[in-house]
């Protein structure tokens, strides 16, 4: 999958419901209540930031020393922006019609 549920704290009844997930009678929980999640979303080219790593700390290298900034990161891990919006219109399309859900992705895009 391109996306990984990373946390997620039962708030909203049928937010993100999935046929694997299950619902514990033992949870008090307040549909009013606030809460937070992350969807990781898997990062591409880790191989190529990896090996860029290796270089930029090379001392022998040519371009040790050249550290990367985060748009730079950014340009190597993230997935097309179809992919990141493909994830924010599932989130948004299956949530609970009553939940005021608001998608921020990370710095890096490799989180929403």
């Amino acid at each position: 999958p391109i996306f990984t549920l990373f946390c997620i704290l039962i708030g909203c009844h049928s937010i993100l419901a999935s046929s694997t997930w299950t619902s514990s009678a033992e949870t008090n929980v307040n549909p009013a209540d606030a809460f937070s999640f992350k969807v990781a979303l898997k990062p591409q080219n880790v191989d190529v930031l990896e090996s860029t790593f290796w270089t930029i700390s090379d001392p022998k290298s040519p371009f040790h020393g050249r550290y990367l900034d985060d748009q730079q990161i950014k340009d190597i891990i993230s997935l097309p922006e179809a992919k990141i919006q493909e994830v924010q219109t599932y989130l948004t399309q299956s949530g609970e019609q009553n939940c005021d859900l608001k998608i921020r992705s990370s710095i890096h895009n490799d989180y929403l």
